[in-house]
């Protein structure tokens, strides 16, 4: 449960996890967890509208959201209380907003619209900030059983 605690907080405050690991470290300027949100925001703000959307992008931050809510409910599963519920339908609105950004991805790939990038940056700028508290929720939960 000490391991998934501390990935969880590489995530919540954006540490390559990997370097722990290794016996000599990496000198690459990555970017890791909840940090990857300025990359998407900076990547949304260059897009001018003449150019295509590179939709991987928000296709993997959906996958990554999806994943994320079926990793706790097995938390949940395996270890009972240590995640309430309550955080993980937090998790799930979250996987939804997420869809929403992936799926306005796509409209503005077929029409255009440059609105669709003004409402996917303010909604990521949303899953953004509820993750973060969202995540700090988590790893006290799971804290708890330590």
């Amino acid at each position: 449960m000490k391991t998934i605690a501390e990935l969880m907080e590489d995530y919540l405050f954006s540490r390559n996890t990997s370097l722990r690991y290794r016996l000599y470290p990496d000198s690459s300027e990555d970017i890791f967890g909840i940090g990857t949100y300025s990359c998407i925001l900076d990547y949304l703000s260059k897009i001018t509208g003449k150019e295509d959307m590179d939709i991987r992008v928000f296709h993997t931050f959906y996958e990554h959201k999806k994943s994320m809510v079926i990793r706790l409910g097995r938390l949940k599963d395996v270890f009972g209380a240590a995640i309430e519920a309550e955080t993980i339908e937090a998790f799930r609105s979250i996987e939804k907003q997420a869809l929403i950004v992936r799926n306005l991805g796509l409209k503005y790939e077929f029409n255009g619209d440059k609105k669709a990038i003004g409402r996917m940056a303010g909604i990521v700028r949303q899953i953004r900030s509820e993750e973060e508290r969202i995540w700090s929720l988590a790893v006290e939960q799971i804290k708890r059983l330590l």
